[in-house]
């Protein structure tokens, strides 16, 4: 019982020193450099900088970039354009395959011709389950 008043203590005077150290840090944080000297070597940091970017061709000009992509708009007919020049081959006018070609191949393999009949059976044909074996032996069993 000692033991744990001990360590309860400890920790809760452990705590309050760090919370304390925080609240009445020395350190003013709204400052942002020390003296004119940090001043100095964060222009010299920045002006490098600048000169790497530019070399590199990093430099960001909001007023081309910007101006150009508010003139631009949408062409929903060039995009719908393209994907009808995807879906045809070489040599044809048109695509091959028709429109909901997925949905018609997925109602063949299910043996259903229609959203309704799909809704009203659920599975047409479903599975009969025969039960094997008795009832009071649980699960998988190695041998």
């Amino acid at each position: 019982m000692k033991k744990l008043l001990l360590t309860n203590t400890l920790t809760a005077f452990l705590a309050g020193v760090v919370f304390f150290s925080f609240i009445f840090s020395p350190f003013d944080l709204s400052r942002k450099f020390e003296s004119k000297k940090d001043v100095k070597i964060a222009l010299e940091n920045l002006h490098k900088m600048k000169e790497r970017a530019e070399l590199f061709g990093d430099v960001y000009n909001p007023n081309e970039s910007e101006e150009e992509s508010l003139d631009k708009k949408d062409s929903p007919e060039l995009f719908a354009q393209w994907q009808h020049d995807i879906r045809t081959r070489n040599g044809e006018e048109n695509p091959s395959y028709p429109a909901n070609y997925k949905i018609k191949e997925l109602l063949k393999a299910k043996n259903v011709s229609s959203f309704k009949e799909l809704k009203r059976n659920g599975t047409k044909g479903g599975l009969l389950w025969v039960e094997r074996g008795p009832g009071n032996i649980s699960g998988r069993t190695r041998g």
